[in-house]
């Protein structure tokens, strides 16, 4: 459950997602990230929530084929190593319940989606 919206995560599916919308949400959490640091800006706001709950969920929808296509690597190169690193990275954001500092989170979930972004449509 995200801690300030009370949503569920999103159940996997077989669907691809669209990279487009992933990386317009991407643009915005990175743009809103920085002004949450100011301080008149004390309240989160609705606007990183919603941030939040977006790439949460395409985290959770790209996790899948990427997961897929680093299996698929050749063992023992670097490559499938970073790739395996950066899922692992994804997971535990996922498992970290939030809080602290909001545009941290944007930050790190927004780098988090880019990474996978790159495993999406990839040939094996």
């Amino acid at each position: 459950m995200h801690p300030r919206t009370n949503a569920a995560p999103p159940t996997p599916t077989d669907e691809p997602v669209d990279l487009f919308k992933v990386q317009l949400t991407i643009d915005a959490a990175m743009d809103l990230a920085p002004r949450l640091a100011e301080p008149a800006r004390q309240s989160p706001g609705k606007r990183a929530d919603e941030l939040i709950t977006r790439l949460t969920r395409y985290l959770h929808q790209l996790l899948g084929p990427a997961e897929e296509r680093i299996q698929r690597m050749s063992p023992d190169t670097p490559a499938r190593a970073i790739g395996l690193e950066t899922v692992r990275h994804a997971r535990a954001l996922l498992a970290d319940e939030g809080g602290g500092d909001l545009g941290a989170r944007l930050t790190l979930l927004a780098g988090s989606a880019r990474l996978l972004t790159h495993y999406q449509g990839m040939r094996p």
